[in-house]
């Protein structure tokens, strides 16, 4: 069993008189870095919950690398290792990775306009930066070579969700977390 989950058994038509040659192939596994970041507070995200865990559950099983970060409606100058939110990485340490691993964001990007354009509008205590949570987003979109926003909003309700969903879209490509949304993305 364990031989199975390591590698892919075939089965060979040999030439040794119409004997079966048995051969194994490596698994292929997708040797991306990936990170991926998950809005998980707020009450907007709560009807999407099955649904980008079952993303993340896939993600996390089918890339070799997966680190995972967590924030609350706009990244305002930290990210979190926990779901939680009580391990913070700031922004500056967060850019320090390497610019070619491929970052996917998860999150409704639904939000008060204030926090993503006023320096002072985050609604995460902790938060010392006064630079707006759209700076932080542009500064994520310039580091890293490859970047998606999934959004499980479906895309028809985008405009009359929220002004941010759009500004938003301009800073990362947007898709929203369909099948279709996802081969987009990829």
């Amino acid at each position: 069993r364990l031989i199975r989950r390591q590698r892919q058994m075939c089965i060979r038509d040999s030439k040794n008189g119409g004997e079966i040659e048995l051969c194994f192939k490596r698994e292929l596994r997708n040797r991306l870095r990936i990170i991926l970041l998950l809005d998980n507070g707020g009450y907007s995200m709560i009807p999407y919950t099955n649904l980008v865990s079952l993303v993340f559950n896939k993600l996390r099983h089918m890339f070799e690398e997966v680190e995972t970060y967590y924030f609350h409606n706009c990244i305002y100058g930290y990210v979190y290792s926990n779901p939680e939110r009580t391990r913070s990485l700031p922004l500056r340490d967060f850019l320090s990775k390497e610019a070619d691993s491929r970052v996917i964001i998860i999150g409704d990007a639904n939000m008060a306009p204030t926090e993503l354009f006023l320096s002072d509008g985050a609604i995460d205590w902790e938060t010392n930066e006064r630079i707006t949570g759209l700076e932080c987003l542009k500064k994520i979109a310039d580091h890293f070579k490859c970047t998606v926003w999934l959004n499980p909003i479906p895309r028809w309700k985008w405009k009359s969700q929220s002004p941010t969903i759009e500004h938003i879209g301009r800073v990362f490509q947007m898709e929203d977390l369909t099948l279709d949304g996802i081969k987009n993305a990829v």
